[in-house]
């Protein structure tokens, strides 16, 4: 399996000084794989922005997109949903790892939370510069918080909880069994995320205070608020990171917990296949009967009762509980066919998957620029209409911009092998 690690997405090295065992490296390989595909599905939304015509507004709190019925607009949406919670689900997987392997070869708590502020930073630094494509259509400067942001945060903020968590709860595990021991660890992690998540159902505003004056900080930490809106105030906020950090210490909790138990990638596979299906079974009844869990359900057209693209139109800023039991769901499920694969052999060069998820973050700052410039050039020799492709001809392009990645992040993945272990180019 590859040796080189992208901290922001992807697991970083797992083992300080020490060659890596079979079963970290089976780990490695599943969480590589799924977060590749998450970024290839990304890709269509965001090349979208650039080149189609069939762009549809983002699930808000406030709006939603009507598809009208057309399943194909639709699911060039739907498909890209799994990817934010995805992300931070692996994002905390890997960290809970990274903290374990670097407290064993010595790091002390100040320095773990110093290397992840410094990430942290850089994120929204470079949070700044993919926004760039974006400022240049407003009229004035707004602080985007894109999913970099979020993640930046999120960061450093799971590896404080990880600190606090370990420091604190083995003195009331200590008298208890290992299997007692890991379930407390287990429900500690459980009982956190399920507060986080139900979280912004309880404080989202009504639709009809959309048009509210919010402040700055309940903008940039917890609620979302883009699209007409914007203008208002300084910051258009995408993700604010408080209710991704539900998805973050959700994979924390999973990475603490399996590193203690350490199954086997079978046992792995169970575990995600189990969990995607119970996610998957409770958003059913409660997208039917309990409509707080979906955050203003109302602004659903036609009504999320009527048909199943309604049914799985679902409110994803800020991530309401059903949307994140669907998402999260659907990545479990996605991860467990990963882990049955049981691809010990692989490495960074073995398919497109692994180039992508090995190189994440580079891949993410690049693609925005390389499909601006994509549309850019088709537009000035009058390949592309006013507004963008549709069909045959959208699909041509992001698919040139996927073999144009490939390439790209190919060769970044041989230059960041020969740089430190924690030099921060391999943040990316």
């Amino acid at each position: 399996m590859t040796s080189e690690r992208s901290p922001l997405l992807n697991v970083e090295a797992i083992q300080p000084s020490v060659a890596v065992a079979a079963t970290p490296t089976v780990r490695l390989a599943a969480l590589d794989l799924l977060r590749g595909l998450l970024m290839v599905l990304m890709a269509i939304d965001h090349s979208k922005g650039f080149l189609a015509n069939f762009v549809t507004p983002h699930e808000q709190w406030f709006e939603s997109p009507d598809y009208k019925g057309n399943g194909f607009t639709f699911l060039t949406r739907f498909v890209t949903s799994f990817c934010a919670p995805g992300f931070f689900m692996l994002m905390g997987w890997g960290i809970a790892l990274f903290v374990e392997s670097r407290r064993n070869a010595g790091w002390s708590w100040f320095r773990i939370l110093k290397h992840y502020a410094l990430r942290g930073f850089v994120l929204i630094i470079f949070n700044e510069i993919t926004m760039i494509p974006f400022e240049l259509q407003l009229p004035r400067y707004h602080f985007i918080t894109s999913v970099l942001v979020a993640l930046g945060c999120c960061m450093f903020l799971a590896a404080l909880f990880i600190a606090a968590e370990s420091e604190i709860l083995p003195r009331y595990t200590a008298h208890l069994s290992p299997a007692a021991a890991n379930m407390t660890l287990a429900g500690t992690y459980f009982v956190t995320v399920a507060l986080i998540t139900v979280a912004p159902s309880l404080y989202v505003p009504k639709v009809s205070e959309k048009n509210a004056n919010f402040s700055t900080s309940f903008l940039l930490w917890f609620l979302p608020l883009a699209g007409s809106t914007e203008t208002k105030s300084a910051i258009i906020s995408v993700y604010p990171p408080f209710p991704w950090m539900a998805h973050t210490l959700w994979g924390v909790g999973i990475g603490r917990f399996v590193k203690r138990v350490q199954w086997d990638s079978v046992r792995l596979a169970l575990f995600n296949m189990s969990a995607g299906i119970l996610m998957l079974s409770l958003a059913l009844p409660l997208r039917y009967f309990v409509p707080w869990t979906s955050i203003n359900p109302e602004i659903v057209t036609p009504p999320y009762t009527s048909s199943m693209i309604s049914f799985l139109n679902n409110v994803k800023y800020p991530p309401s509980v059903v949307y994140t039991l669907i998402t999260l769901g659907g990545n479990h499920i996605a991860l467990a066919l990963f882990f049955l694969v049981n691809p010990d052999t692989l490495s960074v060069n073995n398919g497109p998957l692994l180039v992508f998820g090995g190189s994440s973050l580079f891949f993410y700052v690049t693609h925005f620029w390389m499909y601006m410039g994509i549309a850019g050039v088709l537009f000035t020799i009058g390949v592309m209409p006013v507004g963008g492709f549709g069909g045959f001809d959208f699909w041509l392009c992001y698919a040139l911009g996927l073999v144009i990645e490939y390439a790209m992040c190919m060769k970044y993945a041989a230059f960041k092998r020969e740089t430190g272990r924690d030099s921060l180019w391999r943040l990316f």
